[in-house]
């Protein structure tokens, strides 16, 4: 794996241990691997890439809220399935992987990710590959799609296809499943709570859209610009509603613009995103709490309570803001 595809990953993980703790499926028998139904809806042959070197392939795999985000290892192997009800994105780890997509053939390796068509595919796995496969239902795409007009990207179309990890809106997306693989394997991990996990999957959601809306030709254009006061507006709905789960997307229908336009205007009038922006009310917000905390009350459940839904950074975050740890403002409160 290149420098870069690591520096998205903590450098003490091991390849191997990639959703270990949620291990599905395990088998050298191509026939077995064929057979199993835990990613693809349908799965027509697979077969080793190398028949002279044991077949060695392995899914773990789990599920957050109704996305199920999967590592595959494999000596290598080729694939002929179906998959009609999700997207599904292929997020090389080690090694690098080709299908179709709509009459073309696609290849990624540890700098880029696949987003094809749903469809059937013939896809092929190269010797040694490790790689995340993220699938989100298409039920769970039409309705966040259908959430503002102006957007252009729409699910039910040509996808994607092939997508940087490093540059642009795929890089966001990118390093935002490579957390969640990590935080998914730790034992200690708030995953698991139904809020939280709600909260990671839109956020998935949210990425998916921004990324696949700014491939999209001429996306900007016959769209209704945003402006100074679409900002203004939309600040205000994030500053009452910062403890909800808030879509970008959602947002940017409420002010009736395009997500796309919303965030250009966010960036030429305060420099940054609409999503920096409602971390920043979220800080604030953890802030004052911390400051009026009740006995009993900790850390992680204020920062939870006020919708934040990555704990590492919002403790990185939150020193730079305020200069010093959210546990030293308890204590001071507490003193």
């Amino acid at each position: 794996m290149t420098q870069q595809g690591r520096a998205h990953y903590p450098a003490d993980a091991e390849q191997d241990d990639l959703l270990a703790r949620h291990n599905q499926f395990e088998t050298d028998n191509a026939t077995a691997a064929c057979r199993q139904t835990i990613l693809f809806e349908r799965q027509d042959f697979l077969e080793p890439l190398d028949r002279e070197e044991p077949f060695r392939m392995s899914i773990n795999s789990v599920l957050l809220d109704d996305i199920r985000i999967s590592a595959v290892k494999t000596s290598g192997h080729r694939v002929r399935l179906v998959e009609d009800e999700n997207v599904t994105l292929l997020l090389p780890w080690t090694g690098t992987i080709e299908t179709d997509d709509i009459g073309r053939r696609i290849t990624a390796n540890t700098e880029s990710m696949l987003i094809p068509t749903p469809g059937a595919r013939t896809t092929v796995c190269e010797p040694g590959y490790l790689g995340l496969v993220v699938q989100l239902p298409l039920t769970r795409l039409r309705s966040a799609a259908a959430l503002n007009p102006d957007d252009r990207w729409r699910p039910d179309g040509q996808a994607p296809g092939l997508m940087s990890v490093t540059a642009g809106q795929g890089a966001a997306l990118g390093r935002h499943l490579r957390h969640l693989a990590y935080e998914l394997d730790q034992p200690d991990t708030l995953l698991v709570a139904r809020g939280a996990a709600n909260a990671a999957a839109l956020m998935v959601t949210e990425l998916l859209g921004s990324a696949w809306q700014a491939g999209a030709a001429g996306s900007e254009q016959s769209v209704r610009s945003a402006g100074m006061a679409q900002v203004a507006l939309a600040e205000e709905i994030m500053r009452a509603k910062s403890d909800d789960a808030l879509s970008i997307t959602a947002l940017a229908a409420r002010v009736g613009v395009s997500t796309r336009s919303l965030q250009l205007a966010f960036r030429q009038y305060r420099g940054v995103g609409p999503r920096q922006i409602l971390e920043d009310f979220r800080l604030d917000a953890a802030h004052a709490r911390l400051f009026a905390a009740a006995p009993g009350d900790n850390v992680t459940r204020i920062a939870l309570d006020c919708g934040v839904t990555h704990l590492g950074r919002f403790a990185t975050r939150y020193r730079t803001r305020f200069g010093e740890t959210p546990l030293a403002t308890l204590r001071r409160r507490r003193s």
